[in-house]
């Protein structure tokens, strides 16, 4: 497949609890999970975000929640807020129920989203690909670099 010129490029790039910011919108991803409410596996960082949609989860330019690229199709996101204070342990996000705060001690991966082109994408990368009607949307692509395990 040949990506078009001006398609859209958003890389997920692996980040420490130090690179919050307030204002930056953070995503929880999990899974169900029989023991408790759901298990969480990873946590997407948005900076600039727009407003949220309808489910209370902010979109990346591209259209991306963060979970599309992951290896489990079962991932979805299970909160998402816009966090008002951060450090090495954890985060208080305001979410539509109110404040939440996320502990990162035993945390799954921190990923940014950042812009990024064609020449970001390497062999063993996961990439998501937007549909519309079952037909690939070539106008975006995430990418989850290093296939992430």
């Amino acid at each position: 497949m040949t990506l078009a010129a001006g398609t859209r490029v958003e890389v997920l790039d692996a980040i420490t609890p130090d690179d919050l910011h307030p204002g930056d919108w953070m995503t929880v991803i999990g899974v169900p999970n029989a023991v408790k409410s759901f298990g969480i596996r990873s946590i997407v960082v948005i900076g600039s975000p727009g407003p949220p949609n309808a489910d209370d989860i902010v979109l990346t330019p591209g259209g991306f929640a963060g979970n599309e690229a992951a290896r489990d199709p079962k991932e979805l996101p299970i909160l998402g807020g816009t966090v008002t204070q951060a450090n090495s342990l954890n985060a208080v996000l305001q979410t539509a129920a109110g404040p939440v705060t996320i502990s990162f001690a035993g945390a799954p991966p921190l990923r940014r989203v950042r812009a990024g082109s064609v020449a970001d994408i390497h062999e063993g990368d996961r990439l998501a690909l937007l549909t519309t009607g079952g037909t690939p949307n070539l106008g975006a692509v995430l990418v989850l670099t290093g296939g992430a395990k």
